[in-house]
């Protein structure tokens, strides 16, 4: 059943729409033209209008704990004629006065279009062909990651990450990250503790080869794969 009809233009395509993390009347619709704009999805009104970079093909909303002039955390994935990608981390000020400032994420990149965020923000997951790339930061609200990437089995066609609390016998309880990747040949790969075993595999540790458990039922690729909430795929 359609609940709401917006109208954003015709001459500047929509790309994305993602609902605004403290304000879920809120949307946040982006255009190819570099658009992003505030509408209220219960009653169909526009709020307000941003002007960033043209090329815009994603936007993803990102929750804060801080916030000033009530401006949103958001990140952004643009493409050039190229069709090299770069993502960018600004915040979108209530106030006209305030410049929108760009922090360039990750530039001129073959990734995918579709990007994973875990823990506000706190990990970025994003795949090129057969490379699945994390990028953390201690403080993402400043946008600067580090980046890690390891290769694969397969070309990744969808992917999706979840954070646990795990504990064992010689370390305290800790968060952990796990990434189900689904493959182009039909194959789901689940990589448990992907941080924890690319930084102990960087310094050396024993048993920090990045082995993930292999699932096969599908005959074609796997569009498009998910966490439930009881930890479960689907």
């Amino acid at each position: 059943m359609l609940v709401r009809s917006l109208f954003v233009g015709l001459v500047d395509p929509v790309t994305s729409c993602t609902i605004c993390p403290p304000d879920s009347e809120y949307i946040l619709v982006s255009t190819l033209g570099g658009k992003i704009i505030k509408f209220n999805w219960v009653t169909g009104k526009k709020s307000q209008q941003w002007k960033v970079q043209s090329g815009l093909i994603r936007l993803y909303g990102l929750r804060t704990t801080e916030s000033t002039d009530n401006g949103y955390r958001v990140l952004a994935m643009n493409q050039n004629s190229e069709g090299e990608r770069g993502l960018s981390h600004f915040t979108l000020h209530q106030s006209s006065d305030v410049p929108v400032k760009d922090i360039v994420v990750r530039n001129k990149q073959r990734m995918a279009a579709t990007i994973t965020t875990v823990n506000d923000g706190r990990l970025l997951v994003a795949s090129s062909g057969d490379r699945l790339l994390l990028g953390s930061s201690q403080d993402p609200t400043i946008g600067v990651y580090t980046w890690s990437e390891f290769t694969v089995p397969g070309r990744i066609v969808s992917f999706d990450a979840r954070s646990r609390q795990a504990s064992n016998a010689t370390t305290k309880t800790r968060s952990t990250v796990d990434v189900a990747l689904g493959l182009q040949d039909g194959a789901i790969l689940v990589y448990d503790d992907v941080l924890g075993r690319l930084r102990g595999k960087e310094k050396g540790v024993k048993g920090s080869d990045m082995v993930a458990r292999r699932l096969h039922w599908h005959r074609e690729l796997v569009s498009s794969v998910k966490w439930s909430r009881d930890g479960a795929l689907s």
